[in-house]
């Protein structure tokens, strides 16, 4: 069952894991700091630990360090893809059916998509994820959540800095919901 708590918790976690997701650019480090902020109210303290690991790498780390430990694992790596439906449909003309399903959706919950990126890059969809109806959010994680425990497993597997941040979107999309709260 979808509670109260839980929406406003996790939403807010679904939006900051967003912003971790994307590539990093000059820009990061005032977003990291509103994030730090945000990150010490969540309760639950294994997403909280999760995402504060994540931080200390991304402070850690030179900007291009960043960026060249994003682009090994989300560009050049064929496991590790932000892009949702790629591993679920073989053929190109399904992948675009589904593309233009997917902006449809988003359209009908009143949602306008990144300009310039596709409707299935991972951090546009938890985007979407932290403000849509409870029916829209299970319908969208019904679709990805077998991309996304995949994509978690191998950068798991490869003990990527990333690794944490995709349990973390694991977990919550696979905790029960009843879709009508």
């Amino acid at each position: 069952m979808m509670k109260k708590g839980w929406m406003e918790e996790n939403r807010r976690t679904l939006q900051i894991v967003s912003i971790l997701l994307q590539y990093p650019d000059d820009a990061l480090g005032s977003p990291l700091r509103e994030i730090e902020r945000s990150v010490s109210t969540l309760d639950d303290a294994v997403l909280r630990e999760k995402i504060e690991l994540f931080l200390r790498f991304a402070r850690g780390a030179p900007l291009l360090d960043l960026q060249e430990a994003y682009t090994a694992a989300f560009d050049l790596d064929p496991k590790a893809g932000l892009y949702m439906t790629y591993p679920l449909f073989e053929k190109e003309v399904e992948r675009s059916q589904a593309l233009v399903g997917l902006c449809r959706f988003y359209r009908s919950e009143g949602y306008e998509p990144y300009p310039g990126e596709l409707p299935d890059f991972l951090p546009l969809i938890l985007e979407f994820l932290s403000v849509c109806s409870p029916p829209a959010f299970d319908s969208l994680v019904g679709l990805c959540r077998t991309p996304v425990e995949a994509l978690t497993a191998h950068l798991k597997e490869i003990e990527h800095p990333y690794a944490g941040l995709l349990e973390i979107v694991s977990k919550l999309f696979n905790e029960p919901s009843d879709g009508g709260s």
